[in-house]
């Protein structure tokens, strides 16, 4: 099986080849210093082949990096793809789906706040058929077979092997909308409360009295909050992500600003609970 790169790995041949080009280097100077073929350089900056550290640490040294930042760099050389299994989707979901799932499939942590719906990670079979059931544009039943079944895969990485942090924010409004009825709410807010118990899950409820900007929002972390990260809006035709530094640290105010006026996570579970109440039976 031919290799595939991991994002973080994609992203440390962007690094790289960012400090060869800040150093005023070409790909054969650095190749002839190292006594390497200068295309095994430009092969390392495209991510074309498995990284080899002691090569990451050779080339940091060559550039002077610190060796903080070189352990940094050899961190992301290890973050291997597993199993690609949104590959064959690909034509199905559409290019911008198609990178927010790699995106998620290497998060370390995952940050989101949603003003209108439940998180995808965490939504139901049947709130999720309901809710593409209204999305209009989507009227090809295979299409829509390939959405379900990509976002029920998904939500594997939970509960798997090494599974990511998800803390979610989502507006009170989310557990009072009844996409698909009363009873497909009262099975979602009942799964909720169950993801909630997860370790490495939060779920956060916010007022619709708190005075905060509510936009759909997700940041995908990749290490520490020094480390590289992505940030993704959605909106109804489009979704646009961002990864400058800039970008990165207002998206993390954004989201700080939406969780510190949100309910705690385990006040939170006290209002799913009457929630489950209120809408049981009905």
């Amino acid at each position: 099986m031919a290799f595939q790169a991991s994002w973080l790995q994609e992203q440390l041949g962007r690094e790289l080849r960012k400090s060869r080009e800040n150093s005023g280097l070409s790909t054969r100077e650095v190749g002839d210093a190292l006594g390497w073929a200068h295309t095994k350089v430009a092969r390392i900056e495209r991510a074309a082949n498995q990284f080899d550290q002691g090569d990451i640490v050779r080339l940091g040294r060559h550039y002077r990096i610190a060796d903080q930042e070189i352990e940094r760099l050899c961190r992301m050389a290890a973050a291997k793809v597993t199993d690609a299994w949104w590959e064959r989707y690909k034509q199905a979901v559409g290019a911008d789906y198609f990178t927010l799932i790699r995106y998620e499939n290497d998060a370390s942590r995952m940050q989101s706040t949603q003003p209108s719906v439940v998180h995808g990670l965490l939504q139901t079979h049947d709130y999720l058929v309901n809710l593409i059931g209204l999305n209009l544009k989507i009227k090809d039943p295979d299409t829509i077979d390939s959405l379900i079944e990509v976002r029920l895969l998904r939500q594997r990485r939970l509960t798997g092997d090494e599974p990511p942090l998800l803390d979610v924010t989502l507006a009170e409004s989310v557990f009072h909308t009844p996409f698909g009825g009363t009873a497909v709410l009262h099975e979602q807010l009942r799964s909720l409360r169950e993801s909630a118990e997860l370790p490495n899950i939060a779920i956060r409820v916010l007022p619709d009295t708190a005075l905060v900007a509510r936009l759909p929002l997700d940041l995908y972390e990749f290490g520490g909050e020094d480390e590289p990260a992505i940030a993704a809006s959605e909106t109804p035709l489009s979704t646009v992500t961002y990864d400058s530094p800039l970008h990165i640290r207002k998206a993390r105010r954004i989201l700080r600003t939406a969780q510190e006026a949100a309910l705690s996570p385990e006040d939170s579970i006290t209002y799913i609970e009457r929630r489950i109440s209120e809408t049981r039976g009905q």
